[in-house]
């Protein structure tokens, strides 16, 4: 074959290849000794070794090796190996007594490939016990992500075996072979490619009427798509350091049973699988003694796009799935699992796809890769790719291959990794963790109980609850506070949902009026006043009492909110996240912005909480407790009924006000003052026979007092 290019979703994972995580596929699979076995009862490993190897010339891909290039020679090239010898690739070993095989595979996988090669290796297993007459072997083969990802390493897998018992062995052709380029070869064909790569240019913009030019992606797109990352990802127990040891757990299940669950929740097996990761997640964090009310977690899946699949290309795309570890119900877990897929979907959509292949030159589309690789990492905890394998079984020379099982590669800094492969009506799901990862085997139990679950409710003629759907923001700042509060969630969601509490609790807003009549639910839009203007907000999704989502537009930004509420055993669980899109100049002050806020979040919330604890009804307590974070304003009395006096703790001068209006959340006996124009001035809010204050520092910051 003529030397060919590696596209850069094959290089990326050059780039991503490190020392104790390398970025290799493998595929375990276990086969029934049959013709195989000798007259003695033991695995005749040699034939095997040389059927595999008969096998593998009919696998051209097989037999290509990287041409690794210098500075000015442009990017690696595909190249047929010269002196390729499937025999070469392919080792023989023995089980160890008493070692677990899916664990001491995943061992195995991790031995680094040499780049100067055919980028695969194979090993023939012997040493399995199952019995007098039941005589089995295993093979385990390891492929580079760089030659294959999970989609294309099944393919070739399934290349090397045969689809029937009686498939006869033709012999491949002797593939042709090339000498490697010179590197006067590669200097003279790079600048043959910048000189084409500039006529097409030059053609593209005399003949605009031609059409578009394909589009590609470059930063715009490359930021879009790390929207899913935004925001910390919650901290937990689970280790982010990998090491070179692997601990491996398996969990099997019918895919004929997945499919009847699914079909009868509305969901695809893949929602499943991602609702019984957030189900054995839930259960490893509750085993450690980790509360997990209103905790989610990112996974991340890969999606293959349109363009990929046509021109053959492997799957780069990255779906970011928020994973309701904190949601107890398991059929709830499985609808929001289903939603955030839907939101990823369009997320990955409206980020133009694939953005592997970037427009930009290969050293800063290498930066730009590993520094996303890096920080998107980092805000990960579980990464699940799940791969359709062959729904009839395969053979080898005989042997049938009686299971499969897949290990998927670690990636630094991520605790987890998940990987289903469907192989003759069977799904099985691996769990890679680091070695000193001891109760893996919580996290494989919860990830089959959850399966069994959904599939009991599915029977039972249960469906998933409506959950309000979430619209995708581009370019987000992500804010999120949580609390518990000591009331029932019935009365936490009415409260927290009626737009006139607002006043009483969120610092910011200084007024709301209804825009709607009728019940308080989807559909209602209210508008809100702050020191920044205003702007009007509308319910988009109500189930009560358990979420809402609303979503606002605004000349300076444009915002998605969305809250839930948990039951906790006579208390609730209250997780508010908003997704913020700025507008103009306020978005080179979005990081600036976004820390302000969520300190601000936090302490409304604790006002919030306050205010529900304060009786049975809490809106008949507001004025009870307007905060509980100040612990410098002192009360004042009231002068009358249109002046009062101003007072700074712990002494300075006391200047007189105007009530100018009463403040709409509070009793009619209470008002709302402010000091217009000056710095550091203060908002006293004023009862009939004591007094707090509420107002804005030369910071900026707001302080409030207890109104009693």
């Amino acid at each position: 074959m003529d030397p060919v290019r590696l596209r850069l979703d094959e290089l990326m994972y050059a780039w991503l290849d490190y020392e104790d995580t390398p970025m290799q596929v493998a595929l375990l699979g276990t086969f029934d000794g049959g013709p195989l076995v000798r007259p003695d009862g033991a695995v005749d490993v040699l034939r095997v070794r040389r059927e595999l190897a008969s096998r593998a010339h009919r696998v051209p891909a097989l037999g290509r090796r990287v041409f690794w290039t210098r500075f000015g020679e442009g990017r690696p090239l595909w190249v047929t190996d010269p002196g390729f010898d499937p025999l070469d690739h392919i080792e023989t070993t023995t089980l160890p007594p008493g070692a677990d095989l899916p664990g001491w595979a995943a061992n195995r996988a991790t031995r680094p490939l040499d780049r100067n090669r055919p980028l695969w290796r194979a090993e023939v297993i012997d040493g399995l016990h199952h019995g007098l007459h039941d005589v089995r072997f295993a093979m385990l083969i390891v492929v580079s992500h760089i030659l294959a990802d999970g989609l294309t390493g099944v393919a070739l897998t399934g290349a090397l075996l045969d689809p029937a018992p009686g498939t006869s062995v033709t012999d491949a052709p002797t593939p042709t072979t090339m000498a490697l380029p010179t590197h006067r070869d590669l200097v003279r064909r790079r600048l043959q490619e910048a000189g084409a790569a500039l006529r097409r240019r030059g053609r593209h913009g005399r003949r605009p009427a031609e059409g578009p030019r394909p589009a590609r992606p470059g930063l715009r797109e490359a930021r879009d798509a790390m929207t899913g990352f935004a925001g910390p990802e919650p901290a937990t127990s689970l280790s982010r350091h990998i090491g070179p040891g692997r601990r491996l757990g398996v969990v099997r299940r019918s895919m004929e049973e997945l499919r009847d669950t699914g079909h009868a929740l509305d969901m695809t097996v893949n929602h499943l699988l991602l609702a019984a990761v957030t189900g054995g997640l839930r259960r490893l964090l509750a085993a450690r003694g980790e509360a997990t009310p209103g905790l989610v977690l990112r996974a991340s899946v890969p999606a293959a796009t349109g363009a990929a699949g046509a021109a053959g290309r492997q799957v780069a795309a990255m779906l970011i799935v928020e994973l309701p570890v904190g949601e107890p119900g398991p059929l709830r877990r499985a609808a929001l699992v289903r939603r955030a897929t839907a939101l990823g979907k369009a997320r990955l959509r409206a980020a133009g796809g694939d953005f592997s292949d970037l427009h930009l030159p290969t050293p800063l589309s290498r930066w730009l890769l590993c520094s996303a690789r890096r920080v998107g990492s980092s805000r990960l905890t579980v990464s699940v790719t799940d791969v359709p394998g062959p729904a009839r079984p395969l053979w080898l020379a005989g042997a049938r291959l009686l299971e499969v099982v897949p290990i998927a590669p670690m990636a630094p800094l991520v605790p987890l990794t998940v990987a289903a492969l469907s192989y003759a009506g069977e799904l099985a799901v691996t769990a890679n963790a680091d070695a000193d990862m001891t109760d893996l085997d919580v996290l494989t139990d919860g990830i089959a109980r959850s399966f069994t679950e959904l599939v009991d409710l599915a029977r039972s003629g249960a469906r998933p609850p409506p959950v309000p759907a979430r619209p995708l923001q581009r370019g987000r700042t992500v804010l999120e506070a949580a609390a518990d509060i000591d009331r029932r969630a019935e009365q936490v969601f009415a409260y927290c949902t009626d737009p006139r509490n607002a006043t009483a609790w969120n610092s910011a807003v200084d007024d709301v009026k209804l825009l709607t009549d009728g019940p308080i639910g989807a559909g209602t839009r209210y508008r809100f006043h702050t020191r920044a203007g205003s702007g009007v907000v509308q319910y988009r999704g109500f189930d009560p009492p358990r979420a809402w989502t609303a979503t606002s537009s605004g000349v300076r930004l444009d915002a998605c909110f969305e809250g839930e509420v948990v039951p906790l055993d006579g208390r609730s669980h209250v997780r508010l996240r908003a997704e913020l899109r700025p507008h103009g100049a306020l978005r080179l002050l979005a990081p600036v912005v976004r820390q302000a806020l969520r300190r601000r979040w936090q302490r409304d919330l604790a006002v919030l909480r306050a205010l529900v604890e304060q009786g049975p009804t809490p809106r008949a307590n507001e004025s009870r407790v307007l905060a509980q974070r100040s612990d410098r304003a002192r009360p004042l009395r009231p002068r009358g009924p249109s002046s009062v006096r101003y007072g700074r703790a712990p002494a300075g001068e006391v200047p007189d006000l105007r009530v100018d209006r009463v403040r709409p959340a509070l009793p009619a006996r209470s008002w709302r003052a402010r000091r217009p124009r000056r710095r550091g001035g203060g908002l006293p809010l004023l009862g009939p026979q004591s007094a707090g204050w509420a107002g804005s520092t030369r910071t900026g910051s707001r302080r409030y007092a207890t109104v009693v």
